[in-house]
């Protein structure tokens, strides 16, 4: 058995809903070649690509963890292994699942992913993108303000792929090549501010 210290966790975030069929493949993909190198698979638990992600990572024999924003494991996807409830609401949840991850991968998106992004960036998360997947993986290369990068303190490169395997073998190999933000007793010292 691996001891919790020197096991992985990769992230998979992205859109809840309408989620079309091929981008639903891609994120099963991902979660299966996160399963084949050894990692966990951490999700927001529910719907979309979190579910597919999550489907992926357990028919390939991986562990899967889910975090829900309610009080209970109603809205968990029958492919976690363990279904974390936070009942702290979707914004708190991101960070918690961000948080629970060494390196994150999106996939599609909108506002709600869009803020793991960020939460991902300011916490010291690399972040590698799963270009072709439709929403804001295909928009936000664009509205970087500097390439690979949200702001000018360049915290944390975002990286962007084509393929799952290009997103997964990335992910893994940058675990552990940004400094995490210091934490203080009752305030974060994270790089938003």
């Amino acid at each position: 058995m691996v001891h919790p210290i020197d096991q992985k966790y990769i992230g998979v975030i992205g859109s809840a809903s309408n989620v079309p069929e091929e981008v639903v493949k891609l994120a099963e993909e991902v979660g299966r070649l996160i399963a084949q190198a050894g990692c966990i698979t951490v999700t927001g638990g529910g719907t979309g690509i979190m579910e597919a992600a999550s489907k992926g990572a357990k028919l390939a024999g991986g562990l899967v963890v889910g975090i829900l924003p309610e009080f209970d494991r109603s809205g968990a996807n029958q492919y976690l292994d363990v279904a974390i409830p936070c009942g702290v609401g979707y914004a708190m949840r991101n960070i918690t699942t961000v948080r629970a991850a060494d390196s994150v991968i999106m996939i599609r998106g909108s506002s709600g992913t869009l803020n793991e992004v960020t939460l991902a960036y300011s916490h010291g998360r690399p972040l590698q993108v799963l270009q072709g997947s439709g929403g804001m993986a295909d928009k936000l290369e664009d509205f970087l303000p500097i390439p690979g990068y949200l702001d000018e303190r360049k915290s944390v490169k975002i990286e962007f792929m084509q393929t799952p395997a290009e997103a997964v073998k990335r992910a893994v190999e940058r675990i552990g090549t940004v400094p995490l933000p210091k934490l203080g007793f009752t305030s974060e010292l994270v790089r938003d501010q």
